[in-house]
């Protein structure tokens, strides 16, 4: 049997919070001008990528489909 001392217990969720405000206060964040660039530089390589991967998409489709046809 677990003897539990009520007195050291605190609620689970008010200690969360707690721990949670005070490493936030230790984070470091960006600059307005950099929180930009690098919004930018995301946005950018997303849609590079967006554009690569729809590109090989449709030459592997019509790939798949010369191939489907040509069975035929």
């Amino acid at each position: 049997m677990i003897l539990v001392n009520r007195e050291n217990m605190t609620n689970p969720l008010a200690q969360y919070l707690t721990e949670s405000r005070e490493e936030l206060k230790k984070v470091t964040w960006p600059k307005r001008d950099e929180l930009v660039r690098l919004t930018l530089v995301v946005l950018g390589l997303s849609t590079v990528t967006a554009v690569y991967l729809g590109v090989l998409d449709s030459i592997l489709s019509r790939l798949v489909t010369l191939v489907i046809s040509l069975r035929k």
